[in-house]
């Protein structure tokens, strides 16, 4: 029984890590995208999730609500699409007209639990413009 008590409390421990998060930066002076538009914020997105063996997901961070410690159970928002909402939802809140240059890198790390228990990320950053008027 103490060992499912542990075990337990292991799992809500590691909780704590599947959350989402966005923080935005101030544009370097006279910083513009690739497409030539000038940029008003640079954005840096992260969600993580508590997988079971790899594929089941047990806790993921919320991208509805990032900074908020708010995740849901068994589903899986670690994923490029759900990223590129996360930072779209930024985007129309500030009134800004388009997410640019956007990268996406995953990372995994399961070693630690011998493959049971998986931490997957998944990190987003790009650029938020304004449109030049021609």
């Amino acid at each position: 029984m103490k060992k499912l008590l542990f075990g337990f409390a292991v799992l809500f421990a590691l909780c704590g890590c599947t959350t989402s998060k966005l923080v935005a930066t101030k544009p370097y002076e006279d910083q513009i995208s690739s497409a030539g538009n000038p940029v008003v914020a640079n954005v840096k997105g992260e969600i993580n999730g508590l997988y079971l063996f790899y594929c089941i997901p047990l806790w993921s961070g919320e991208p509805w609500h990032p900074n908020e410690r708010d995740y849901d159970t068994f589903t899986n928002y670690v994923t490029p699409a759900y990223m590129s909402r996360m930072l779209d939802n930024y985007r129309r809140r500030h009134k800004y007209d388009a997410v640019e240059d956007l990268e996406i890198r995953r990372v995994n790390r399961g070693w630690w639990s011998l493959g049971i228990l998986w931490v997957r990320s998944i990190y987003g950053s790009a650029l938020m413009t304004k449109k030049t008027k021609k």
